[in-house]
């Protein structure tokens, strides 16, 4: 971000039910609204719609967006780091479903819709688990049978890395 300026903020959670939550903030104004928002197109699609809303948007168009971020919860030993996302990746988030049953499916289904949404952005996966793929096996390890590790992917793959990633390489103000 040229300014470090930020310019717009929002979210909507609880997708698929009768009370979603949607939040949009810019500099002048806050929009907070529940309604029900049955998938994660039609969520995308109403956040598109206020950026570029005549009177609380912040962009003309979907091609002013360069990139766009998605927080994938289970990269599993496959991700270790931040990836520009291609149809390999995507594969490989399929792949890890079994992982975070509750959470990767939506976080592909969310990298799907922004491609849809805003076609000419780059589409950037950041790992949950990523920051925490150098604990040493013995770490990592159960003390169970090999095969779980090797067959099932059964291991500690730490979570909320993004979080303890920023709160590592934040520098403390004393």
């Amino acid at each position: 971000m040229p300014s470090n300026t930020v310019i717009c903020s929002g979210m909507i959670d609880r997708i698929g039910l009768e009370t979603s939550n949607l939040t949009y903030k810019t500099d002048t104004i806050t929009i907070e609204e529940v309604f029900p928002i049955a998938n994660h197109k039609i969520g995308l699609k109403k956040i598109a719609e206020l950026l570029m809303d005549e009177k609380v948007g912040v962009i003309q168009s979907t091609s002013e967006i360069d990139a766009v971020g998605h927080r994938v919860v289970h990269g599993g030993n496959t991700f270790s780091k931040t990836v520009v996302i291609d149809a390999q990746v995507k594969h490989e988030i399929k792949q890890l479903f079994d992982l975070a049953p509750l959470h990767n499916p939506a976080n592909y289904e969310g990298i799907i819709v922004a491609e849809e949404i805003f076609k000419q952005a780059k589409q950037v996966a950041v790992f949950d688990t990523a920051f925490h793929q150098t604990i040493p096996v013995v770490a990592h390890k159960y003390a169970i049978p090999n095969s779980f590790l090797t067959e099932q992917k059964m291991r500690v793959y730490g979570f909320h890395g993004i979080s303890h990633k920023y709160v590592s390489e934040k520098q403390l103000l004393i």
